[in-house]
């Protein structure tokens, strides 16, 4: 067996001129035909990404600003919330104050009513006391004296002087 290594390590001359005629054949075609669809494909395709990126910036830039705004709000709400209840708790205060001031008077006032009527009612009671302390001592003035003959005025002397002590003890 006898093979040419010269023949397998060097390409025919020919078969390589025939291969590169078919390569510029192939290139010329495709350059008259089909070049200017494929660029026009891929301007597309790299306007439609340009443009998604550009979208996506866009987008991710107003979430950006929608986060900021967020928070801005919810900060202004808490400031807002704390001012409500600061606001609530010193309306609670003061209308607490409020409800003790009129309590107080309240009682106060109670008080004073009860006071008066309790001195009302002692005077009334002095006087229901007086009144039955003199009948009673009439009455007995009267039964001790019913057997005794005696002036008018000794008997208001007597009258006037057990009222005297009546007082007294009082």
């Amino acid at each position: 067996m006898d093979i040419d290594i010269a023949e397998k390590l060097i390409p025919n001359l020919l078969t390589m001129l025939a291969q590169l005629c078919a390569t510029g054949i192939l290139f010329f075609l495709y350059k008259k035909y089909v070049h200017s669809w494929v660029l026009n494909y891929l301007a597309k395709k790299e306007a439609k990404l340009k443009e998604a990126e550009e979208l996506a910036a866009e987008v991710e830039s107003k979430a950006r600003q929608q986060e900021r705004e967020l928070e801005a709000q919810r900060l202004q709400m808490k400031a807002s919330m704390e001012k409500m209840q600061e606001s609530m708790e010193r309306s609670l205060q003061e209308e607490r104050t409020q409800m003790l001031a009129q309590t107080k008077a309240e009682n106060k006032r109670l008080s004073e009513q009860a006071q008066q009527q309790i001195e009302r009612d002692k005077k009334q009671m002095q006087k229901d006391v007086e009144q039955y302390a003199v009948g009673l001592a009439m009455t007995l003035t009267e039964r001790v004296l019913e057997n005794y003959e005696l002036s008018e005025q000794t008997i208001l002397n007597a009258l006037k002087l057990e009222m005297s002590r009546i007082h007294e003890k009082n």
